[in-house]
């Protein structure tokens, strides 16, 4: 189990080494995410802490970025996406200057920090901006292929991240990877979401119910044609995201594949995040694995096993 933000943060420390060009600057929130390792060693002189000024610390980067740096800003994805969204509207994507924008804690696990620190709709937020790509790892592995990927970009980058440490899946990272047998249903997923998605893939093997996953680690520009490949004969979609239910992945493939049916799985519309464990809400939100197992199910039109004998 890795923070991403952590894996990130280690694969900037290799890359730095290398490429003088790469700065960190800072939100003052390093410690909840693992980048605080940054201040210190050889990346010490490249690492601005710019305290709780989200505004001033994206328009800081776009700055550096102008003057040919690399710079990879961290926060918080609730205050880099709301309170800076002017200076990431203006200053970067407007100017297309490669900036990398990390955005952990998103989501709604967040554990004690409540809803102030939530965001259920960063994807819907971003996506709408011009000339920035959007990643969402799912684990160690996609975290950092995207890192790599996001300071070769000629563009910006928006990485959002999960809070808690996830599990390394199968397979290498790409922008998409794909587990299961093609078929007329299939689940599709992205960041925390493929966790959730692939914890209820081993419930329904458990009971001989293979429905692939397809996990898109990249929302935006995203390599359509192999999807569509990838997802031949499924006209069935179950769309299992860590957003809230319009604005994010669902809708992303209703937009590219209007022919199919998208069923969204995702946290509740009206819902404005809370604190408590994990599990808690998502339990109350009707999102924990065994109702995803169930609502997976009847979105296959299969018959729903009782979740008892399945454990």
């Amino acid at each position: 189990m890795t923070r991403l933000g952590q894996t990130i943060a280690d694969e900037l420390a290799s890359i730095a080494r290398a490429d003088n060009r790469v700065w960190v600057v800072d939100g003052d929130l390093g410690d909840s995410y693992g980048v605080d390792v940054l201040a210190t060693g050889h990346l010490s002189e490249r690492f601005i802490q710019a305290g709780i000024a989200e505004q001033t610390m994206v328009g800081l980067a776009a700055g550096l970025a102008a003057c040919g740096l690399r710079p990879v800003v961290f926060s918080f994805a609730a205050f880099l996406c709301c309170r800076a969204y002017d200076q990431i509207r203006v200053c970067i994507s407007q100017t297309e200057l490669p900036v990398v924008l990390v955005g952990s804690h998103a989501g709604g696990c967040n554990a004690a920090n409540g809803k102030t620190h939530s965001i259920l709709n960063d994807v819907a937020i971003m996506s709408t901006l011009p000339n920035i790509d959007l990643w969402a790892p799912a684990d160690s592995t996609d975290a950092v292929y995207v890192i790599n990927q996001a300071l070769q970009s000629r563009g910006a980058t928006y990485i959002r991240l999960p809070r808690d440490p996830q599990r390394r899946l199968p397979g290498d990272a790409a922008p998409y990877r794909f587990w299961g047998t093609p078929g007329p249903t299939a689940i599709v997923s992205t960041g925390l979401g493929t966790q959730w998605a692939f914890e209820a893939r081993e419930l329904l093997l458990s009971i001989g119910v293979d429905i692939p996953v397809l996990h898109l680690l990249r929302l935006t520009n995203f390599p359509g044609a192999e999807i569509a490949k990838a997802l031949l004969g499924a006209d069935n979609l179950i769309a299992i995201e860590d957003h809230c239910e319009f604005g994010g992945l669902a809708d992303i493939m209703r937009r590219e594949f209007p022919e199919k049916t998208v069923t969204s799985i995702a946290w509740p519309q009206g819902w404005t995040g809370a604190s408590g464990d994990s599990g808690v809400l998502r339990a109350a939100c009707g999102i924990d694995t065994e109702r995803i197992f169930e609502r997976c199910l009847r979105a296959a039109g299969k018959t729903i096993s009782p979740i008892a004998a399945v454990r």
